[in-house]
């Protein structure tokens, strides 16, 4: 009888917990994503930058670009951060330092490819078109893969904290 006890008890906790799941299991897809920005810009960094501020370029639905917009209130290494909309690729210029792009990838590929900035998509083909970063979702949870050499190659260095739970791809 005591064993039952306590076999519920633990059971009672372990769903309570497991239910409640991670911060960025909670939110919108636009919220955890938003997070997930926000977690990179703190945990990498340029081999030189001297910009007063961190600017990323969003090319996404207007959901998405209020939820990134309360990024602006934040700060990365002691710089404010910087939205700034997207409307098409001609919009790149190079006082960016990340992209992000939701939907189809490849027009946006050939007027990224050569800039030294953090490039991140949802595209399923974003890492093949020569993107660094790709959203994706697996059992529910929204993961993301990591182009670790092309990063280097571009000059943006993660934290290990950061590369710990990335999915490393080649």
């Amino acid at each position: 009888m005591r064993r039952t006890r306590h076999l519920f008890v633990f059971l009672g906790w372990f769903f309570l917990l497991w239910g409640s799941g991670s911060a960025f299991a909670e939110g919108t897809e636009d919220q955890i994503k938003s997070s997930y920005i926000y977690n990179f810009l703190k945990y990498l960094q340029w081999k030189d930058h001297s910009r007063p501020a961190i600017r990323v370029g969003v090319h996404a639905p207007d959901d998405f670009m209020k939820a990134i917009k309360a990024l602006e209130k934040k700060t990365a290494w002691g710089k404010p951060i910087e939205i700034v909309e997207l409307k098409g690729p001609e919009d790149i210029d190079k006082s960016l330092d990340v992209v992000y792009i939701t939907g189809e990838a490849q027009n946006w590929m050939e007027a990224l490819y050569h800039k030294r900035l953090l490039t991140i998509g949802d595209d399923p083909r974003f890492i093949e078109l020569g993107g660094i970063i790709r959203f994706f979702e697996k059992r529910q949870r929204i993961r993301f893969e990591l182009h670790f050499q092309r990063a280097l190659k571009r000059e943006v260095v993660f934290s290990s904290k950061l590369i710990k739970v990335a999915v490393l791809v080649e």
